[in-house]
């Protein structure tokens, strides 16, 4: 009904009920989308036992029966992940930065994990990785579970209480290649967990 660009008056109307039980309902509706990519990177890391840096993601790749390829690709196509019937693949650009691969790696399985699609091919750009109101929300997503699943919460505070000191440009070097991420998805995962950065 959304679709239709109904305002919230007009699908209160339609309903009978008032326009804040609509928004509300939305909202709540919104909220549980939003917390899906991260609630599910947990449960992965849960499952796979996942206690240190940095995260085994060609573990879990083969445990859930994808065979990984690192190919040259166009230079804008970041990843592809690809699943029918008979096979499952995740095609990784080779030209690409290796941290960048791992996230690209991490984004493709947050496709599978998140169930965006049940057969046929995804082709990542490199527009996953610009500003939030250029990307698909299917894309977002699964950069909200790479970035949780690369990075968890746990870990990241766990290291930052081991390193004794403020959370300075040395240290976040250190842990971004603890980690094997870029320092910019770093200091994105950080201030998103609500650190400030000196």
């Amino acid at each position: 009904m959304l679709k239709e660009k109904l305002t919230y008056q007009q699908i209160a109307d339609h309903y009978g009920v008032n326009q804040g039980t609509i928004y509300n309902m939305i909202k709540r509706e919104k909220q549980k989308r939003f917390q899906l990519p991260s609630r599910k990177a947990k449960e992965i890391i849960k499952q796979f036992e996942i206690t240190d840096p940095p995260v085994d993601l060609k573990a879990i790749d083969k445990h859930e029966g994808f065979k990984l390829f690192f190919n040259k690709l166009p230079n804008n196509i970041s990843g592809i992940i690809e699943s029918n019937k008979k096979e499952k693949n995740i095609f990784i650009n080779s030209d690409h930065a290796p941290t960048r691969q791992r996230f690209s790696l991490g984004h493709e399985l947050g496709h599978h994990f998140l169930n965006h699609f049940e057969d046929g091919e995804h082709k990542d750009t490199t527009t996953i990785f610009r500003k939030e109101d250029e990307v698909l929300e299917i894309d977002r997503e699964a950069n909200r579970f790479a970035s949780e699943l690369l990075m968890p919460a746990v870990l990241v505070k766990k290291q930052i209480a081991l390193a004794h000191r403020e959370l300075d440009p040395e240290l976040l070097e250190q842990m971004a290649s603890t980690f094997e991420v870029s320092t910019i998805a770093l200091t994105y995962r950080l201030q998103n967990l609500g650190f400030e950065l000196l």
